[in-house]
C-alpha cells in the first residue's frame, strides 16, 4: 500500500481549505438532491496528513491523531469526515456542529445533518435521510468527541508551542507532553520519545498517538524552529498568548472575550475573513479557568479556544 492509498483510507487531519470546504458543500448539497448516481472523490488538492502513526505535512507541523480501526473507540477520534472523502478537525467535540460550522463558512443554506459511526470506527456527517456505509450505527444523543484528547491535540500541534517552535531537548519534549497529558486529565496515558540520531541539534516532534493505544510518541525531526516573525500565523499566535497566557499584562479571559481578541488581531496582521476559523473548543481541568489559545500550523489559519486551569 503506497502512502496515497493509506491516506485514503485512514483519512486527514489537517484544517480544511476554503476550495476543499466549496467542493465539500456542493458534494452535500448534491447528496440532499438525490442525485441518481454518486462517486466517492478523494481530494488531493489539499494539504495531507495521515490519521495514523504519521504526520506528512512540510516543515515542523506536527499532529495527534487517533488512528481508526474496528477497535477503535470514536470518542478518541480527532478527526471526522463531513461528507464525502473530506476530514476536518472535531474542534468542538460535537461532530455534526462542526461539520455544520465548516460548510456555513461557506455561506448559502446547509442542509439538516445526521452523524454516524461507521464499521471502521470513523465518524461521519451526513445529510439526513442519506445512507452511510452498511452496518455504521447513528450517533448516540449527547455524542462527543473525548475533550482530553482534543486538547492534547491542540496543545502540541500549537505554532508556537515548544515543540515547533524551539530547539527542544528530548527530555524537555517528554516533560511538556506529560505536562499536557496531566491538564487534559489524561494521567494513565504515556509519553514515547523517538529522537532521532543525526547532526542538527535542533529538533522539532511530531505527535501521534499510537494506534488502539494510549501512548503518544514524539517523532523528532532535525529542523529549524518555526519561530519566524515573517510568518502571519505564527505572529497571530505570538500576540495572542502575550495577551491571554504568558505576557506580562495577560489576562485571565471568557472565550468570548478571547474570540473578539482573536478576530480583532487577524484584522490588524491582514488575515482574511474567509481564511480564519476560530472555535470554541470548550473547557478541560477543574476550577478557575482562563481562555488559551492555540493556532494551527497548516492550512487554514485555524484559532483554537481552551478554558484551561491557570496557575
Amino acid at each position: 500500500m503506497d502512502v496515497i492509498d493509506e491516506l485514503r483510507a485512514l483519512g486527514t487531519t489537517a484544517p480544511p481549505s476554503t476550495a476543499t470546504l466549496d467542493a465539500t458543500r456542493a458534494a452535500i448539497l448534491e447528496m440532499a438532491h438525490d442525485a441518481p448516481q454518486r462517486h466517492r472523490r478523494w481530494l488531493q488538492h489539499r494539504v495531507l496528513m495521515s490519521a495514523a502513526a504519521m504526520a506528512l505535512v512540510g516543515g515542523s507541523s506536527a499532529v495527534v491523531a487517533a488512528a481508526f480501526a474496528r477497535t477503535t473507540n470514536p470518542t478518541t477520534m480527532t478527526t471526522i469526515e463531513c461528507g464525502i472523502d473530506t476530514y476536518i478537525p472535531a474542534e468542538t467535540g460535537n461532530p455534526v456542529l462542526d461539520c455544520y460550522n465548516a460548510l456555513e463558512e461557506q455561506g448559502g443554506t446547509v442542509p439538516p445533518l445526521m452523524g454516524w459511526v461507521t464499521p471502521t470506527g470513523l465518524v461521519q456527517v451526513l445529510p439526513t435521510g442519506e445512507h452511510p456505509a452498511v452496518g455504521s450505527t447513528p450517533l448516540p444523543p449527547g455524542f462527543q468527541v473525548d475533550a482530553g484528547v482534543r486538547y492534547i491535540t491542540a496543545s502540541l500541534g500549537d505554532a508556537t508551542g515548544p515543540l515547533l517552535s524551539t530547539c527542544t531537548a528530548p527530555s524537555v519534549a517528554r516533560a511538556y507532553a506529560e505536562g499536557q497529558l496531566f491538564v487534559a486529565g489524561l494521567t494513565g496515558w504515556h509519553v514515547r520519545v523517538n529522537a532521532q540520531s543525526g547532526t542538527s541539534a535542533c529538533s522539532s516532534y511530531a505527535a501521534v498517538i499510537e494506534p488502539r493505544s494510549t501512548t503518544i510518541e514524539l517523532q523528532s525531526t532535525p529542523s529549524s524552529p518555526s519561530g519566524d516573525s515573517g510568518n502571519v500565523t505564527i505572529r497571530l499566535d505570538d500576540r495572542l498568548h502575550a495577551q491571554m497566557v504568558s505576557g506580562p499584562d495577560a489576562a485571565c479571559l471568557s472565550t468570548s472575550s478571547a474570540e473578539a481578541i482573536a478576530s480583532r488581531d487577524a484584522v490588524s496582521l491582514g488575515i482574511a475573513s474567509d481564511t480564519i476559523i476560530i472555535s470554541d473548543a470548550g473547557s478541560v481541568g477543574t476550577g478557575p479557568t482562563c481562555a488559551t489559545p492555540f493556532v494551527e500550523p497548516a492550512g487554514n489559519v485555524d484559532v483554537v479556544l481552551w478554558q484551561t486551569p491557570r496557575s
